[in-house]
């Protein structure tokens, strides 16, 4: 049986890692590494840890653990060589071992150039623990030997002077970064304060007062400024303040491309998160052409060579990508942008499903299924919804869970199937109990629901009340979210009262012009 790590770490390889590392540790004209190259090839293709490979039919359990352990590690020494150019710490860190590598050799002249370049490296871009690193490796070297790279001592003397206070520097610096990092941490992996929006505002306020809260950004380094940057622009989101988050987080923006001009080509997955939080603020203000220029300066940034080094990330920010284009696409009723997503968004996700939360990929399967709602493809929009409701963990996503049985019900209701809507409801009904989902939303459905299967006189004015009600449930803090969120309700519900087609009345109550 395939050893879980190795197939873990195959799986995750991209296509460029791949082509590498077959190049690099498992040449085909070396006898032996042929035969990892065979078996790299094997559980490549294979479709899941469980499978057999022909390599390791006929060999022992020992030798089949040592031959996949040594591949593991022959695929972890291509993959340092590979992100050599794209890493500035694996660069780094290559520098530092060719100094020991000198040092034992007693080339103590050409370690310490070797230093001055790490140096140089680590200070633009911040790195304070390799600063560290460095310059207690250069001490070592200037304290030791007295005549070996300079031949004055009071420059010498000086050097030891500017690397102490490079170093102190580079201690404070790595103090701060602990602290924001911790803080940031902490404060956002407890529920407590976001237990509500009432206790998150509560906890923002405070933290904006606190002196941690307003230091100089100019006198953080990279990795401090973003975690204090996430810490605001993350409560102000838990405390619902959008207005005054999405101005924080633009000018946070503006101030990452005034102090590190071009960053996204070094760290672009550090930048594609921070661009993302700016983004969720957009969609609660509304603002759908913001949120689809920077949708598309986000693939954009990962298409450079660096944002393909963590397979896992990149999956994750791509996946992402297809979420925003959806939603930005049926926010804006752009159903022709949401059809040329199509194809690729479906391949994304089959193609990636080892590397994507399955949890995760019930929102684009929901969307696939609201896009085809709104297109009247009813009958493809089903089969996506069968998929969340048949297909997957009935515990994974439960908003998701609620809603796709929710659609499925309006769903067999716009077709007038109405020997299936008894079922739709029990469907709806048995999941909410099962899982102890007793809302004033979900209350509010199933009145709905009752409502639409009556065909009385009196079911107009139960519509309009029904409307009220929904109306009303957007102003309550813990159930808007569900009600436009996932589906414009009021605008169906209307809909169904002026007895008109859902995208007459959606973009007439969203402002979106036919």
């Amino acid at each position: 049986m395939v050893n879980k790590s190795l197939y873990a770490l195959i799986q995750s390889l991209g296509k460029a890692e791949k082509r590498y590392i077959k190049l690099y540790s498992l040449k085909a004209n070396e006898k032996k590494k042929s035969a990892y190259l065979r078996l790299f090839n094997e559980i490549s293709n294979s479709e899941g840890i469980r499978s057999t490979v022909p390599s390791l039919q006929t060999l022992s359990k020992k030798k089949t653990n040592n031959i996949q352990n040594y591949l593991y590690q022959l695929i972890l020494d291509a993959l340092i060589s590979f992100n050599n150019d794209r890493s500035i710490s694996i660069q780094l860190r290559n520098i530092l071992t060719e100094v020991d590598i000198l040092n034992d050799k007693n080339l103590h002249g050409q370690s310490l150039r070797k230093l001055e370049r790490a140096e140089e490296l680590a200070n633009k871009f911040e790195l304070s623990h390799f600063i560290l690193e460095i310059n207690a490796k250069k001490q070592a070297i200037l304290i030791q030997r007295s005549n070996l790279f300079f031949t004055n001592p009071r420059i010498k003397e000086k050097e030891l002077l500017k690397s102490s206070a490079s170093q102190k520097k580079a201690i404070e610096d790595i103090r701060l970064e602990i602290e924001y990092r911790e803080l940031s941490i902490f404060y956002f992996a407890d529920p407590f304060h976001f237990s509500s929006e009432e206790r998150a505002v509560k906890h923002l306020n405070q933290f904006l007062k606190s002196p941690v809260a307003n230091i100089d950004s100019n006198s953080l380094t990279l990795d401090a400024w973003t975690s204090l940057y996430t810490l605001k622009t993350l409560g102000h989101f838990f405390a619902g303040k959008y207005k005054e988050g999405v101005k924080y987080a633009r000018e946070g923006l503006r101030i990452l491309d005034e102090r590190y001009p071009g960053i996204e080509k070094e760290y672009p997955i550090q930048v594609i998160a921070l661009i993302y939080n700016y983004i969720g603020y957009c969609y609660f203000l509304k603002q759908y052409d913001e949120m689809d220029f920077h949708v598309e300066k986000i693939k954009n940034i990962l298409k450079l060579p660096k944002a393909n080094g963590n397979i896992y990330q990149k999956t994750k920010w791509s996946f992402n990508y297809f979420i925003y284009k959806y939603i930005v696409g049926i926010k804006t009723v752009n159903l022709t942008s949401i059809a040329t997503q199509e194809k690729e968004a479906k391949t994304f996700l089959a193609s990636n499903k080892t590397l994507i939360d399955p949890e995760y990929s019930l929102r684009l399967i929901y969307l696939f299924a609201y896009y085809y709602f709104m297109s009247g493809n009813y009958k493809e929009a089903t089969f996506w919804l069968n998929k969340i409701i048949t297909g997957s963990n009935p515990e994974n996503s439960p908003d998701y869970q609620v809603q796709t049985r929710i659609l499925y019900f309006i769903i067999i209701f716009e077709r007038r199937k109405k020997e299936r809507l008894e079922q739709a409801i029990e469907q709806y009904i048995e999941y909410i109990e099962e899982n102890s989902i007793n809302g004033k939303f979900e209350s509010a459905i199933l009145a709905l629901m009752n409502t639409l299967i009556t065909e009385q006189d009196s079911t107009k004015s139960l519509l309009i009340k029904s409307k009220k009600q929904f109306i009303a449930l957007k102003n309550d803090g813990a159930e808007k979210k569900k009600v436009d969120h996932y589906f414009d309700y009021v605008s169906w519900i209307e809909s169904k009262i002026e007895q008109k087609p859902f995208l007459e009345i959606y973009k007439k109550q969203n402002g979106i012009d036919k």
